[in-house]
């Protein structure tokens, strides 16, 4: 059984850990780079959409480590969300993703995954600018709508998801962006590169920021019932 309720919105906590994640990326110089989109319900993958998105996250993630025809390894970013219909029946995935290579080598990648390249399926997109973070942050709570800078015309519900409904890869979780800074016990230390950093710090910062081929751990922030108003933020 799934361990995480329902929910029908991002929590600030949730929206707070992407836009960090989004910011680490940008300060050490592995920007997310390549938008995309994935509507669940016209692909060719069996299961329901968490198994499919994890099953997608877990190759793209072997993929951007080693891209073909680039060398040596990267890290693996990516920050997600997924979003459902009224109906319940359009599940999509959102991600940004720090790819090294141009974008035609992600989609020729993914294309056969998702059967086939059809637009409907598969979107691509370079980020420019912060505007698809606050994109992909539109399924939060009403009350945060000012606080993630949330465009009018998208400020409407984006259905409920059953499982995780948004996340960070290991690299760049709330785990690696605490030990990359430092921060032990509640102690904070300077960076890992200062000469009297705790050993520990600089090991297990390191730890986070190479990525290996070990099984993608992603942040578990467990989604509050938002429905509920005893639970919902801001209220």
């Amino acid at each position: 059984m799934n361990r995480v309720a329902p929910s029908k919105w991002i929590a600030e906590k949730q929206g707070s850990n992407l836009c960090e994640a989004w910011r680490f990326c940008e300060d050490q110089g592995f920007p997310l780079n390549i938008a995309g989109t994935v509507h669940f319900a016209l692909d060719g993958m069996g299961g329901n959409y968490q198994d499919k998105r994890k099953k997608l996250m877990e190759l793209m993630r072997k993929h951007s480590l080693r891209p073909k025809g680039f060398p040596g390894a990267t890290t693996y970013a990516c920050i997600w969300v997924l979003e459902n219909s009224k109906t319940g029946k359009d599940a999509h995935l959102h991600f940004a993703v720090h790819y090294p290579q141009e974008i035609g080598f992600l989609r020729a990648f993914l294309g056969p995954v998702l059967a086939g390249i059809d637009r409907r399926v598969l979107h691509l997109d370079p980020i420019r600018d912060d505007g698809w973070l606050r994109y992909m942050l539109k399924g939060c709570h009403p009350s945060l709508y000012d606080h993630f800078l949330i465009e009018e015309h998208h400020r409407e519900t984006q259905g409920v998801i059953h499982g995780k409904r948004c996340g960070a890869s290991r690299a760049i979780d709330s785990a690696a962006r605490k030990a990359f800074n430092g921060i032990i016990s509640g102690k904070k230390h300077k960076q890992p590169n200062a000469s009297n950093a705790n050993p520990q710090a600089r090991r297990t910062a390191k730890s986070h920021l190479i990525d290996n081929d070990s099984q993608l751990v992603e942040d578990d922030y467990h989604t509050r019932d938002i429905s509920n108003p005893d639970t919902a933020p801001g209220l």
